[in-house]
């Protein structure tokens, strides 16, 4: 039901996930309250065939920085984060799939950072410091496969989110067959990598 913010555990302290209802689309978006640095909103989700994966520290909504409106107000405003705004907000609840959440705010916690590294050149306004994106090239062994792992789950999850995806793909035999391929290899290769965890355990 839109517009219930009742709390829920979330994977990562100081972050909340919404997910945000505008025609025709569906976003997630993670707030991160700043207690351990500044603020930042990361918005994850699909636009026609982009992927939208955008982090502002300074989100606008109605054009009104968005960071201490209630997301309640957010409804029949549209949302601008860094060069991508979006038609008017219809509807805002909170995610309760905390699976999703804790794929969501792992992946936007490791895809900002609080000014330790530059921003890039394309993210960054003038008077601004913007958060930069980070790949696995940031990491070394064996961390840097603990974020591949976790940028996959993320892409997986917003797959599960689009719910008209698999009717839509029937129409397309060559894609159903590819999907079906690889949706396959992932589930044996997450029951192999789990069996590997588990036995440590």
């Amino acid at each position: 039901m839109y517009n219930n913010y009742s709390v829920v555990s979330m994977a990562e302290p100081g972050w909340t996930v919404y997910r945000i209802r505008t025609k025709p689309r569906s976003f997630h978006l993670s707030i991160y309250d700043g207690s351990s640095g500044r603020p930042v909103a990361v918005l994850r989700g699909n636009s026609g065939d982009r992927t939208i994966d955008q982090a502002d520290c300074a989100p606008l909504v109605g054009g009104a920085l968005l960071f201490g409106i209630d997301p309640s107000a957010w409804v029949g405003k549209p949302l601008e984060m860094g060069k991508m705004k979006t038609s008017a907000i219809l509807g805002v609840e909170l995610e309760r799939n905390l699976i999703l959440v804790h794929a969501i705010t792992a992946a936007a916690e490791l895809m900002v950072t609080w000014g330790s590294r530059p921003a890039e050149p394309d993210q960054t306004a003038q008077g601004t410091d913007r958060p930069r994106r980070m790949t696995s090239a940031d990491f070394v062994y064996p961390e840097d496969y603990v974020f591949r792992v976790e940028r996959a789950a993320l892409h997986l999850s917003d797959a599960c989110a689009q719910t008209a995806l698999v009717d839509d793909l029937a129409r397309y035999p060559s894609l159903m067959q590819r999907f079906q391929v690889a949706v396959n290899d992932c589930l044996l290769k997450a029951h192999a990598l789990g069996g590997r965890t588990n036995e440590r355990r």
